[in-house]
């Protein structure tokens, strides 16, 4: 597969949506998994049947469309990086207080796959808020493929979101966010306040303390970076209690993504649930 190789496990990572979410075809689990594929959600472990507890409980009961019917939209984000393949879709969630009304939401799922096999999957499971899905509204309409940008090196990419979060979030310095963010900051999510602006008034109130040290260790370590083109994504562990059992804590992945412009951040795509935020 030489240079291609990413690009080849990207579209393997597709194809599974395809034919087990968009087909409800849970057989097709096993077509594209390996025997002993490891699985970090709520009720993980390793294994086929684990990995089929994990897909069917990735969204609540939806409006599903006829197996084999209509095309199914396409991700938001779809970043390859080497053995990691991260898939980002648009998925409008109900407001919690008017039904009839939707808010911006982006449902997150990453990927190992080796030798033509998934041999791991980290979903972004929130048991507080479980995604709903209606697919006649799948997908934000957006009709061009991301990445589709060259961007900067993957490693500089990372390292341009970690110091963001070390600088603005662990520092609590919300001057540092000039440095990082582009003037006109692209939030993803209508609830955002836009632009760095917006993005520095929302930060003053959540840090109104700060600046302070940079801790020596992270808050929220990174345990998934990925980078493809013009965007980084980044997951962290923040482990939450289950609303079934509130003495358990169950796995949960804050995802984040951005698009980088000249060396800035400028676009920003938030796996969080604003019906559920997850606890710090």
């Amino acid at each position: 597969m030489g240079e291609h190789e990413p690009q080849v496990k990207k579209a393997l990572i597709l194809d599974f949506y395809r034919q087990v979410f968009w087909g409800q075809d849970m057989a097709a689990v096993r077509e594209f998994c390996d025997a002993n594929v490891r699985v970090h959600a709520p009720d993980g472990g390793q294994g086929l049947a684990a990995m089929e507890q994990s897909v069917r409980e990735t969204f609540a009961p939806s409006a599903l469309p006829t197996p084999g019917t209509g095309t199914m939209p396409e991700p938001a984000l779809a970043v390859a990086d080497e053995d990691l393949v991260v898939v980002c879709f648009s998925m409008p969630q109900p407001e919690p207080d008017d039904p009839g009304a939707a808010f911006d939401f982006f449902s997150f799922d990453a990927y190992r796959v080796r030798e033509g096999r998934i041999t791991e999957r980290w979903p972004s499971i929130n048991r507080a808020a479980p995604t709903r899905l209606s697919w006649s509204t799948w997908g934000d309409g957006t009709a061009r493929p991301r990445p589709s940008a060259p961007g900067p090196n993957p490693d500089r990419a990372k390292h341009l979101a970690v110091d963001f979060y070390r600088q603005v979030f662990d520092g609590q310095d919300v001057g540092a966010a000039k440095r990082f963010v582009t003037d006109d900051y692209r939030q993803h999510g209508r609830h955002y306040p836009q632009g760095r602006t917006g993005l520095e008034n929302l930060l003053s109130l959540v840090f109104p303390d700060g600046p302070r040290p940079v801790p020596e260790s992270m808050t929220l370590p990174h345990v998934l970076l990925a980078a493809e083109g013009d965007i980084v994504v980044t997951a962290g562990l923040l482990p939450q209690p289950d609303p079934n059992e509130p003495d358990r804590r169950y796995p949960y992945y804050a995802f984040t993504a951005y698009s980088i412009r000249d060396g800035m951040l400028a676009e920003h795509w938030s796996g969080v649930n604003k019906a559920s935020p997850p606890r710090h």
